[in-house]
């Protein structure tokens, strides 16, 4: 073999050697792709926190008092709050309120709220535990209330005094509660103003899921 057949041979070693290198990086790449693809599916937090919202923190035991900063209303009877450090979900017990997708009464439940308790309020926290959901459940008084023993501070009672929530169906609930929602009704105020669903929110989430 000449010299000229020897280079020739040497090149076309080489763009095989190209050709395979290419190859090569090409499978891995697909396979690195696809061992990346198979951790998101498998390993990737995809809870609420990892999503963007915050994650909720271990509610306190029924009976403990804390004092907690407002972050976000929920609904008309969901909010969140810093609390001693944690951050919860808070469950208003002794009321339920209209969706939000009750419209129009979901938004202006909220929206009533939102004026008993304003953006980056604090209030005082009665805690009654935790339900199902792992949420925060208790009373909410709001703590620039010239009379902390007043009705009128208790954010709860509030809620079914103004017409925007009902009483809850439930043995626990206060009979000021009741009282209260026999009152509303009378002055046919918030939710009292128009027959509907929005009267009783546990149906119409019943009827719609």
């Amino acid at each position: 073999m000449n010299i000229k057949d020897i280079i020739k041979s040497t090149r076309k070693v080489k763009k095989i050697n190209r050709r395979e290198h290419k190859k090569g990086a090409v499978y891995i790449f697909a396979w690195s792709f696809a061992l990346m693809l198979l951790f998101n599916v498998c390993f990737v937090d995809t809870s609420e926190g990892a999503r963007g919202k915050k994650k909720m923190d271990e509610p306190f035991a029924p009976k403990e008092v804390v004092q907690c900063r407002l972050t976000k209303i929920v609904d008309g009877d969901t909010v969140e709050g810093l609390c001693n450090g944690r951050n919860l979900r808070i469950r208003l017990t002794g009321i339920d309120a209209p969706e939000r997708a009750q419209k129009p009464w979901g938004a202006r439940s909220t929206s009533n709220l939102r004026k008993l308790l304003p953006a980056k309020s604090s209030f005082l926290l009665v805690s009654q535990g935790a339900d199902v959901y792992h949420r925060q459940l208790g009373t909410i008084y709001q703590l620039t209330c010239p009379h902390q023993n007043n009705e009128k501070c208790n954010v709860n009672l509030q809620m079914i005094t103004t017409g925007y929530a009902v009483a809850y169906k439930g043995a626990d609930t206060p009979i000021a509660y009741r009282r209260a929602q026999e009152n509303a009704k009378k002055k046919k105020i918030g939710i009292w103003s128009k027959p509907g669903l929005q009267q009783d929110p546990k149906k119409y989430r019943q009827q719609t899921r």
